[in-house]
C-alpha cells in the first residue's frame, strides 16, 4: 500500500476539477490511475479483481495481470504494479499477516497465515446449528462468543451473546452470510471504545476483502464521525470454518458507534431502498430510524411521548431535504462532517450513494433548531472501487462523473448533487482535498 499511495501521490493522479482547479495543478501522465473531476475521485480499470485466498468460502487469488492492452510504457507500469503489491499492505498492517500467497496453486489459507489471523468461535447453545440460524434471520439465538489473537493477545475475550444473520444482498448471494452479535456485556473487542453491538461481514463479492478496510481506514484519516474499525477473523462456528470475516462495529446509536447525547431528543437514520420505511416530501428519500426503535422508545417515555417524537422526526427530516433542495444545506447540515463523509465515499467511488443505499444520517436533538444533521458513519463499501454497474473492480472508466456520469438514477443522485448548490459545500469539500493530499493523508492511508 504504500508504493500503491505513493503513486497516487507521484505519478499525476489528481487533476483539475471544477472546484479544486487551485489544489491539483499536477500534470496528466499515461501513467495516471485516478483522475478528479466533478469534485470525485475516479479508478482507471487497469487491474482486474483483487481476491482473497483460495480456501473454501474465500474466493481466488490476486492476479496482477492488464485486463486490456494499455498505451504505457513499462516504466509507468512499474509504479502501478508496486502500487498494487502493496494494496495488500493494508490487509498486512490491519490482520497483522506475515505473508500472503498470490499464486493460483496456492496452499490452503490456514496453511500460509492462519497462525497470525484472529479467530472468532461462535458456539451456539445446544441442540441449535448453523442452519437454524439461516432459516431466520432476524431472529437472535444464545451463543458464547471467544475472541483469540496469537498476534496481539490482548484482544483474547469470551462472553456469552446472542447471535442472528444480517444483511440484505449479501445475505442471499452467497453460502458465506454475514453475521452480527451482542454480547451481554460491553467489550473493547478491536481495542478501542467498548460496545455490546459488532458486525461479522461475510465480504462475499470475490475480490472484496480489503474494499471495507480501505473505506474504514479513509475515513479514519479524513475524521469523518464514528468510523469503523475493522479486525479480519477467521470464523468458526459450532467448530465448522466458515471463512474469512470482517469484525467491526455495528452501526448504531451505542457507545463504539454514533453518540447520542439524548436518547429521547436524538435520532439515527439510515437512507436506504431495501429498508425505508416512507418517502421523505422533496426527493422521495428512503428513510428508516434506526435509532430509537419505536418499541424501545415507547418502553422508556409512554406512548404519547413516541407519537410526538415521531412526528417531529418526520417534520425535521422534510425541513431538512427542504433545505438542501433550495441550496440552503448550511442552515440544516454539519457541512465540514459532510464534506468528509462526501470526500470518502467519491474517494472510493462508492456510487452506492445515488440510490441511496447504506447512507446514515444523525442528529443530536430533532427539537433544537440549532441541532444539524450530521452525515455519517461511511458504511459499505463492497460495491465501490468501480464495481456499481459494472460488476468488476476498478472497472469504471476515468471519465466518468461519480454524481453524473454511469450509475443508479435515483433520488440519492438527486440529494447530493443539490448539497453542491450551496458554496459552504463546495467549500469545505475543497479544503477537504487539500488536506487530503497536502498534509499526508494520502500517505497515511499506507502506513
Amino acid at each position: 500500500i504504500p508504493c500503491f499511495l505513493f503513486a497516487l501521490r507521484h505519478t499525476s493522479i489528481l487533476q483539475h476539477v471544477p472546484f479544486t482547479k487551485s489544489l491539483f495543478p499536477l500534470p496528466k501522465t499515461p501513467a495516471e490511475i485516478c483522475v478528479f473531476h466533478d469534485n470525485a475521485l475516479h479508478l482507471q480499470p487497469i487491474f482486474p479483481l483483487l481476491n482473497c485466498p483460495d480456501k473454501p468460502g474465500n474466493q481466488g487469488t490476486l492476479n496482477l495481470l492488464p485486463l486490456h492492452h494499455s498505451p504505457m510504457k513499462i516504466r509507468h507500469l512499474l509504479p502501478l504494479l508496486c502500487g498494487w503489491f502493496a494494496f495488500v499492505g493494508i490487509s498486512l498492517k490491519t490482520q497483522a499477516q506475515p505473508s500472503v500467497t498470490f499464486t493460483k496453486n496456492a496452499q490452503p489459507f490456514s496453511q500460509t497465515i492462519s497462525a497470525a489471523v484472529a479467530q472468532l468461535h461462535v458456539d451456539l447453545a445446544t441442540p441449535l446449528t448453523l442452519q437454524d440460524v439461516h432459516a431466520a434471520k432476524k431472529t437472535w439465538r444464545r451463543s458464547k462468543i471467544t475472541l483469540t489473537s496469537t498476534a496481539n493477545p490482548a484482544l483474547n475475550h469470551s462472553d456469552s451473546a446472542k447471535f442472528r444473520g444480517r444483511g440484505n444482498t449479501s445475505w442471499t448471494m452467497s453460502e458465506k452470510k454475514p453475521y452480527r452479535f451482542k454480547l451481554d456485556k460491553s467489550h473493547a473487542l478491536l481495542g478501542g471504545a467498548k460496545g455490546k453491538a459488532w458486525v461479522l461481514l461475510s465480504q462475499p463479492i470475490k475480490g472484496s476483502l480489503l474494499t471495507n478496510p480501505i473505506g474504514f481506514r479513509a475515513a479514519q484519516l479524513v475524521g469523518t464521525v464514528a468510523a469503523n474499525h475493522v479486525l479480519p477473523v477467521e470464523l468458526y462456528v459450532n467448530q465448522e470454518y466458515r471463512g474469512l470475516y470482517l469484525l467491526t462495529e455495528q452501526v448504531d446509536a451505542a457507545s463504539n458507534s454514533v453518540k447520542l447525547k439524548d436518547e429521547s431528543k436524538g435520532a439515527l437514520l439510515e437512507l436506504d431502498d431495501y429498508d425505508g420505511t416512507y418517502k421523505d416530501d422533496n426527493f422521495r428519500l428512503p428513510v428508516s430510524v434506526k435509532s430509537p426503535e419505536a418499541q424501545d422508545y415507547i418502553k422508556a417515555y409512554g406512548k404519547d411521548a413516541e407519537k410526538t417524537f415521531s412526528d417531529q422526526l418526520r417534520s425535521e427530516v422534510n425541513r431538512f431535504t427542504a433545505a438542501v433542495k433550495a441550496g440552503k444545506a448550511g442552515e440544516v447540515v454539519d457541512i465540514e462532517a459532510f464534506a468528509r463523509y462526501f470526500f470518502v465515499n467519491a474517494l472510493c467511488d462508492n456510487r452506492e450513494l445515488r440510490h441511496p443505499k447504506s447512507t446514515f444520517v444523525h442528529r443530536t436533538d430533532i427539537f433544537s433548531p440549532s441541532s444539524l444533521w450530521t452525515f455519517g458513519p461511511v458504511w459499505d463499501v463492497d460495491w465501490a472501487f468501480g464495481y456499481e454497474g459494472t460488476f468488476q473492480y476498478l472497472g469504471t472508466p476515468a471519465d466518468s462523473s461519480y454524481l453524473l456520469g454511469a450509475g443508479p438514477n435515483k433520488s440519492g443522485k438527486e440529494l447530493f448533487r443539490a448539497m453542491f448548490l450551496s458554496q459552504s459545500v463546495r467549500d469545505a469539500y475543497q479544503r477537504v482535498c487539500h488536506d487530503f493530499v497536502e498534509k499526508g493523508k494520502i500517505n497515511q492511508l499506507a502506513a
